[in-house]
């Protein structure tokens, strides 16, 4: 998921993406029967405003091709 308030609103929560982002979570809903991995990253627009967080938002990319490549 894409950015602060999506993080939120996905994961039920009051904390920062700063905490978020960088390991997987799971999201938990009543349809389910198993919990989906998610991963929380910055939203592009923010990324074009601020450029010096694009090496977090690279790492986390990274994270997730390497769960894809896993399964």
């Amino acid at each position: 998921m894409l950015g602060a308030t999506a993080a939120k609103a996905i994961l039920s929560t009051p904390l920062s993406l700063e905490k978020l982002r960088g390991k997987w979570h799971e999201y938990n809903n009543i349809n389910l029967k198993i919990p989906i991995k998610v991963l929380a990253s910055y939203h592009p627009e923010f990324l074009i405003n601020l450029p010096n967080y694009k090496k977090e938002a690279w790492s986390d990319l990274q994270m997730l091709q390497k769960k894809l490549n896993a399964n």
